[in-house]
């Protein structure tokens, strides 16, 4: 008897030993749960970064040319466009901003002036309480726009992180392999092999698309609200083309800013930018988009509302911006466990029929 109640004694140690770490684990998890998801929030964009430029470094590996090169001059490259873009907008963008700062008031003026003409007039505050209201939110603004500016070395180093984590992830190409051997048994690895590469396809496609309707969006607003005369028109394009990153989001706030400057000029005016508005978002949804797209990220609009608004609530800005790759990542497991139980279930009965 003593010896069959020795290996009774050693499992029920061994399951309190295991008990007590997945608690710790757990509250360790808890504990640093934020700094977890901010690493996590810095690898993924290092991975969508990476994939976004792999189909260049493969197409150049093919040709010899080492991917370590390919990597820097296309950060190099990265450099110089972002500095002669900034050398080109910085300014007119600036002297607009002098406009407003100069101009400021007599627009906010003009604008509630001819809204107060208007049915909506009766719901708006009167111009000396909304510019009382304003001088006194004026510090608290202040003080949230000197918050966002120290935090920029955080960025800077959370930027210069996934610099160099996507260098690493797209010039060690026997990564993957190895995370697949060392993690995965050999039983499944052809599978999530493939599925890691529809994946990276997807998202791939997914980047491209996106940047290509962003940049449609700011070179196309830009120029019709300059060629209808809106005050800010350059700045409200380009504001509007970076935020249309994320998908509705760029749109929506370039249209409110283009309404706001041309009722300084014309309540007239601003009927002329909600039709253009109208005009290339319609050429975007049903023209630009489905080109560039494709059906490769199998997310319906409807999909991509819900995304952001979870990613909205959980996380705000950051939510925003991460959740439509991360509904794409989703969609893509989803349909692999699909595709497994399918496999699992009808193949058998097709070897019965058989």
């Amino acid at each position: 008897m003593a010896t069959s109640d020795t290996p009774v004694c050693r499992l029920n140690f061994g399951a309190a030993v295991s008990l007590l770490i997945l608690g710790l684990v757990f509250l360790l998890t808890v504990k640093y749960a934020g700094l977890l998801v901010e690493v996590g929030l810095v690898v993924f964009s290092a991975i969508l970064l990476s994939v976004a430029v792999r189909p260049l470094v493969d197409a150049l590996a093919r040709r010899r040319i080492p991917r370590s090169v390919t990597m820097l001059g296309i950060y190099v490259a990265l450099f110089i466009a972002v500095a002669v873009l900034a050398g080109l907008l910085l300014p007119v963008i600036r002297s607009e901003v002098t406009l407003l700062q100069t101009k400021g008031p007599t627009l906010y003026r003009s604008a509630v002036s001819r809204i107060a003409a208007t049915p909506l007039g009766k719901l708006l505050p009167s111009s000396d309480s909304a510019a009382s209201s304003l001088t006194q939110h004026l510090d608290s603004v202040l003080a949230q726009a000197v918050s966002t500016i120290t935090d920029v070395t955080k960025v800077v180093v959370d930027a210069l992180v996934i610099f160099v984590l996507a260098f690493f992830f797209s010039t060690d190409v026997g990564l993957g392999k190895r995370v697949l051997e060392g993690w995965v048994p050999l039983a499944h690895r052809e599978r999530i092999a493939t599925a890691s590469e529809h994946l990276r396809f997807r998202l791939t496609r997914w980047i491209w698309a996106q940047m290509a309707v962003a940049l449609y969006f700011a070179v196309v607003f830009s120029i019709g609200l300059s060629l209808l005369n809106v005050p800010f028109a350059i700045t409200i394009g380009v504001v509007g083309g970076v935020l249309e990153l994320v998908p509705y989001l760029g749109g929506t706030i370039a249209v409110m800013l283009a309404v706001l400057s041309a009722l300084t000029v014309d309540p007239v005016l601003v009927i002329w930018v909600i039709l253009f508005h109208i005009v290339v978002v319609e050429i975007e949804a049903h023209i630009v988009a489905p080109s560039v797209y494709g059906r490769v990220t199998g997310l319906h609009p409807a999909g991509v509302l819900i995304a952001l608004l979870i990613g909205a609530k959980a996380m705000g800005l950051v939510g925003v911006l991460f959740a439509v790759p991360a509904a794409v990542v989703l969609l893509a497991v989803m349909q692999e466990i699909r595709s497994l139980r399918h496999d699992v279930y009808v193949k058998p009965s097709n070897q019965e029929i058989g």
